[in-house]
């Protein structure tokens, strides 16, 4: 077998992992993922909710009233429960990236047009597949798109 002299493992086959995984693939790195469970998809695949994203393509085309501001502030006030809590930097950074999240998902031809208004938002945010639970939807679309560079030989 060919040893490889450099490659990226990937511990956890779940909704991060996969994403993980798949950056470092798309960026033409080498990948061993591991999972201790006998298929991949972890916790992620019972999730049913969906990915939280504000000021989407989704949001606009919905009419959807929202902002980056307005997702950082309900975060943090989750977090302290304090109406004049401050975001902290990693959820700042978390909010600001959060539509080019669901941009990426969608290049990979996991659609998540539907919206919903979960616990803790002020506005529809939670996107998700038309049918479906959501967590194995995106996360089971990802792996299908990780295992196709199973095929090269660049991710074992």
């Amino acid at each position: 077998k060919k040893k490889w002299s450099k490659a990226v493992i990937v511990v956890g086959a779940g909704l991060s992992g996969g994403s993980a995984a798949l950056t470092v693939l798309e960026a033409g790195g080498k990948v061993i993922l591991i999972e201790k469970e006998k298929r991949f998809g972890g916790n992620s695949v019972r999730a049913s909710s969906g990915i939280n994203a504000a000021h989407t393509k989704h949001q606009k085309e919905q009419g959807i009233n929202d902002s980056v501001e307005l997702f950082a502030k309900d975060t943090a006030y989750s977090m302290f429960k304090d109406v004049n809590a401050k975001p902290t930097p990693l959820v700042q950074t978390l909010c600001e990236n959060s539509a080019e999240a669901v941009d990426w998902l969608e290049a990979h031809e996991l659609n998540i047009p539907v919206l919903s208004q979960n616990g803790g938002h002020s506005a529809s945010r939670t996107h998700r597949p038309i049918s479906g639970a959501a967590g194995g939807y995106i996360t089971l679309g990802l792996l299908r798109s990780v295992r196709k560079y199973e095929e090269n030989g660049q991710c074992k």
